[in-house]
């Protein structure tokens, strides 16, 4: 099993990161969640405190990590995924 400490804009995007994970190097993820709470909500908040994130893990021993920030916006600003969204637009 590979630890790794997964900075997303939620938890939901950091399990979806985790399966993904798994699935390409063929091996389980486990995520690292540090003993400090460090909260992401949201893409600023991913910037702002990814450096802390990452060095608590590095003095925790996890030598993994991934960063991600998706592109799919503010679920009540933009509604890229609902059925009535044209694709084209």
């Amino acid at each position: 099993m590979l630890k790794v400490a997964i900075a997303t804009e939620n938890d939901f995007d950091g399990e979806i990161y985790r399966f993904l994970l798994e699935g390409l190097l063929g091996m389980q993820i486990e995520r690292w969640n540090p003993d400090l709470p460090v909260r992401f909500s949201g893409w600023q908040s991913v910037c702002r405190q990814a450096s802390t994130y990452l060095k608590l893990a590095e003095r925790n021993g996890v030598r993994h990590a991934l960063v991600a920030i998706d592109n799919d916006g503010a679920q009540l600003r933009h509604p890229e995924h609902e059925d009535t969204h044209e694709v084209a637009v």
